[in-house]
């Protein structure tokens, strides 16, 4: 028989991890005619951290006054080794920054120190949302329901984009790839038993594609060139993503058999 207390409390959980999402989709939605409003004049880089940051304040905020960052995954161990499950966002990655540097990244460092500072904040507030606080509410679940559930979540956020003017193609393709994307970030957020190594990846990944192209706008500019990248990238992610689950909730089903 379930505890109450206990049966109660995954409620609530859950209850928070909706309004953690109803926020993202809500300020989402507003942030751009809130940025035009407050800072109109303001960069690209300035209107990001902008938007990230304040929805990050309030969504930390939320989960300390609720109790809920252990569950959210922000107390957990960190295990570096279980970001190479996210294997495909490293290759991209590199793929991708390799070329640019050995062009030269000329980009000043005020606006490289900008954009570290507002992939921290983004990745902080979608990982935190999707691979945190749902991910730990929906922990009743099967690895495989949860995976599909939490990894579309986040491809849907991504059909937020026209709100900041990108093409519908574009729009399109990120949800695809982020969809994919999101069962390799959910292998590596079961591997690391927290939501930090998952943080990590998607850290370097966002940093590795958006500095060389000196912004994410510039980065979405050519609808013809990056929509197939992207398509392209999304069917390998998938396919990753759906392997690397196996082996590790496969693993951690024989750890569990063990320990029982």
């Amino acid at each position: 028989m379930q505890n109450p207390t206990s049966s109660k409390r995954k409620r609530f959980v859950l209850c928070v991890a909706i309004l953690s999402i109803s926020l993202f989709i809500l300020w989402e939605t507003i942030a751009s005619a809130a940025a035009g409003l407050f800072i109109p004049e303001a960069s690209e880089v300035t209107r990001y951290l902008f938007v990230k940051g304040i929805f990050v304040a309030v969504f930390l905020a939320l989960l300390v006054l609720t109790g809920t960052l252990k569950v959210a995954g922000f107390h957990g161990p960190v295990r570096p080794l279980s970001i190479l499950w996210g294997a495909p966002f490293l290759l991209i990655g590199a793929m991708t920054l390799i070329p640019a540097l050995q062009g030269g990244l000329n980009l000043p460092i005020e606006v490289i120190l900008g954009w570290f500072a507002v992939i921290t904040i983004g990745v902080i507030g979608e990982d935190g949302v999707f691979r945190g606080i749902l991910y730990g509410a929906l922990s009743d679940i099967g690895h495989w329901l949860r995976a599909a559930i939490t990894s579309l979540a986040f491809g849907s956020i991504h059909l937020l984009g026209p709100n900041h003017g990108f093409d519908p193609s574009i729009i399109l393709a990120q949800f695809c790839f982020a969809s994919a994307g999101g069962l390799v970030f959910y292998a590596v957020r079961v591997s690391g038993g927290s939501i930090w190594s998952v943080l990590i990846l998607h850290f370097l990944f966002d940093a590795a594609v958006i500095l060389p192209a000196a912004g994410i706008s510039s980065m979405l500019s050519d609808p013809a060139e990056m929509v197939p990248r992207m398509l392209g990238a999304a069917a390998f992610m998938l396919v990753w993503g759906v392997v690397s689950l196996f082996f590790v909730t496969r693993k951690k089903g024989q750890a569990a058999a063990v320990a029982a």
